[in-house]
């Protein structure tokens, strides 16, 4: 008995179920005694016949048919191209006591799996289970690879594998298009070409001798499209343990353009934050007052708060009189909820208590108010201004309602004076009686 041929112990890592079809029910009981003893883990169904043998087939899963040659109605060819039309790629053991190169040659051409002729003795069962194991074995693994295949080829990530020369051995349709190139542009090629100068400089002075120490290595490169035209790529590699290694590819471009402008537009934000002449207090919301984060330089100088010291402690806590304390809440639960304030309030200054309009806004506007701008600016003059002239407008409308002269306030329309008001001593004296 060759090496190959030896009892099999079956390391498929799963159950296996066989389908043994054959006419005589003897040689059925005995091959399926002598399998399941033979093979660790190994299942026999059984049937009478190739009709019987696709009922089975249709009636459960069957990871191997056994199957005899010579049976009524059906022989073991005819089955097996019965079963190949539903089930192409199910492995099939001709087990047959008919044996002769002529069937052989023809299973062969026909697609078989395998060929084993009967013999005397048990042993034969030891090598059936054997070439059971190898079969099935030989196909989980087919289909494993292929389910690998298809997800690299389908992955969105570019994914090649190189040699231990840096040639690629395989690349999918993600990584080609990445470059502008087609997989049999690649295959065989070295990677230096996808690369302007500068980075094939860093990968050998870098990262080749990072991925060599740690077997691994991620990080930024600029890559080099077929046109000559450069993106930026975020690249995975990973050492195999045969030599060479895997290379994932993803282009970044748009994300690391948009981060960049978010961050150009941070900056702006940040040093309008700084040089803005309005007190600015940036906050979020701890329980149910706003707790600072950050306060501008002109916020400091007018409440004489400490940007730093304040930051994490309530914002009212500072600037806001006690007289208007639940003022300052009714305003807290409008700005939690999203609402964008403009009011006239009292609050403390450096100075003592001066007159503000606030404008607290969220920091994303349709959004809770979680966190938020809140813009200070002094009206406390212009509010001063504001009950001078009222105070003056109550002073001489006083008078022209209790002089004792007769007044009256009169437009022209045209050449025709128009009178707009009169005071009182004015109607006494020139309005008709009624």
């Amino acid at each position: 008995m060759s090496a190959s041929e030896q009892p099999a112990s079956l390391s498929v890592g799963e159950d296996v179920t066989v389908l043994h079809v054959d006419d005589d029910p003897d040689v059925l009981e005995v091959t399926a005694a002598y399998l399941e003893r033979a093979g660790e883990g190994l299942e026999v169904v059984t049937a009478r016949g190739a009709t019987e043998g696709l009922e089975r087939l249709a009636d459960r899963d069957v990871d191997c048919v056994v199957s005899d040659y010579q049976m009524p109605a059906m022989d073991g060819l005819e089955f097996l191209d019965a079963v190949r039309e539903s089930y192409p790629d199910i492995p099939f053991i001709l087990f047959t006591g008919k044996g002769s190169e002529e069937i052989a040659s023809e299973a062969i051409s026909a697609g078989v799996t395998d060929y084993l002729q009967k013999r005397t003795g048990t042993d034969q069962y030891d090598i059936l289970a054997n070439r059971v194991a190898n079969a099935v074995d030989r196909n989980r693994t087919a289909r494993e690879h292929a389910r690998v295949h298809q997800a690299l080829e389908t992955a969105t990530e570019g994914i090649a594998i190189l040699d231990a020369e840096g040639r690629y051995v395989y690349v999918n349709d993600s990584y080609a298009d990445l470059y502008g190139l087609s997989p049999e542009d690649l295959v065989g090629e070295g990677w230096e070409f996808l690369y302007p100068e500068d980075q094939v400089e860093r990968f050998h002075e870098e990262i080749l001798p990072e991925l060599e120490n740690s077997g691994e290595w991620t990080g930024w490169n600029r890559g080099r499209r077929a046109d000559g035209s450069t993106f930026v790529e975020q690249l995975s590699l990973t050492d195999l343990s045969e030599g060479g290694h895997v290379c994932v590819v993803r282009d970044t471009t748009e994300r690391v353009e948009r981060e960049q402008a978010l961050q150009r537009e941070r900056d702006r934000a940040s040093a309008l934050f700084e040089i803005m002449a309005e007190p600015i207090a940036y906050y979020e919301f701890g329980d149910e007052e706003p707790l600072v984060r950050d306060l501008n330089p002109a916020f400091e100088e007018t409440f004489g708060v400490d940007a730093d010291e304040a930051v994490g402690r309530k914002l009212d806590d500072h600037i806001i009189p006690p007289e208007h304390v639940d003022e300052g809440k009714r305003i807290n639960e409008r700005v939690r909820a999203g609402e964008i304030v403009d009011t006239k309030v009292e609050r403390l200054a450096a100075d003592g208590e001066r007159t503000f309009n606030l404008l607290s806004v969220p920091l994303r506007p349709g959004e809770s108010g979680e966190r938020g701008f809140a813009v200070y600016t002094d009206i406390t003059e212009r509010t001063e201004r504001e009950r001078q002239l009222q105070r003056e407008r109550d002073h001489y409308q006083s008078l022209f309602e209790n002089t004792n002269d007769a007044v009256a306030w009169t437009e022209y329309e045209g050449e025709t004076p128009v009178i707009r008001d009169a005071n009182p001593r004015f109607r006494d004296l020139f309005e008709p009686p009624d």
